[in-house]
């Protein structure tokens, strides 16, 4: 059975955690549960495209899920310093210079301060790595599995994507993850079995291609008759003679039957 990792993380964000944020933060809870669903897709775009990013991308996202194992709880814990500035860290590794604005646009998207919508992604970015060490574990991943795992879940965060930030997908670049993952997936394999990586460079059958080479086919066949055609033309009839008696004699000696211009006679000519 195929696994929703988007489905499984929003169970994990129960009411209970909902009312609890809602409670910390001073923010109503319709603006914290609208909050929740913006950073949930946002946060596993941040790890989908990190993972894909390369094969040092992908080894930090399996090494930080591992080691977030253990801040998996019955409920997300808001009061915990050490969780918060964990996803501090993890938001700057994932968003870098994009953290703030992507706070400030899910701070606008659900009508709660900028603070708390930094707050309630510090929070969230932990448990999400920790449910995928989870499910690293439990599945016996190594880095390139977990790779594609997040890879295979491209569509189901896109889709959950909210249509007013349209503005974060493409912060995040998610229209070009999915072109990414396959390389890297590949890549991360090959690291893991301590042999090298090989480039390789792949032509992809655009339109042009597929009429290009029947028409240089057409064009070669089209020279080679004009080839023929005109050596056809231009070859020598053979010799033929002429004498002034009006004899004609052709390369094979045979004769023929010739009027003469100059005294109207006809002359047979025997061969």
């Amino acid at each position: 059975m195929s696994i929703n990792l988007l489905a499984m993380v929003k169970n994990y964000f129960t009411s209970e955690f909902t009312n609890h944020a809602s409670s910390n933060l001073g923010e109503n809870t319709t603006g914290i549960s609208k909050a929740l669903t913006a950073i949930i897709p946002i946060g596993l775009a941040g790890i989908l495209n990190k993972s894909t990013s390369g094969t040092e991308g992908a080894n930090e996202v399996y090494e930080k899920a591992k080691n977030s194992v253990n801040t998996i709880s019955g409920t997300p814990n808001l009061t915990s310093h050490e969780n918060v500035e964990k996803g501090n860290n993890m938001a700057l590794s994932l968003f870098g210079t994009r953290q703030t604005p992507i706070n400030g646009a899910v701070a606008s998207f659900s009508g709660i301060k900028e603070s708390s919508s930094s707050t309630l992604m510090s929070m969230a970015l932990p448990a999400i790595m920790g449910l995928l060490g989870k499910h690293t574990e439990q599945n016996n991943l190594s880095a390139s599995g977990l790779a594609g795992f997040l890879s295979s879940q491209k569509d189901h965060i896109i889709q959950a994507m909210p249509a007013g930030l349209t503005s974060v997908a493409g912060m995040l670049g998610l229209e070009s993850i999915g072109s990414a993952a396959q390389t890297v997936s590949a890549n991360v394999k090959s690291t893991d079995a301590n042999s090298p990586i090989d480039e390789v460079h792949t032509i992809s059958e655009t339109p042009t291609a597929k009429w290009l080479v029947p028409l240089i086919v057409i064009l070669i066949v089209l020279a080679a008759l004009w080839y023929f055609s005109t050596c056809n033309q231009t070859k020598p009839s053979p010799a033929t003679n002429i004498d002034s008696t009006g004899m004609i004699q052709n390369a094979t000696n045979q004769s023929f039957i010739f009027p003469t211009t100059k005294t109207g006679n006809v002359f047979v000519l025997n061969v």
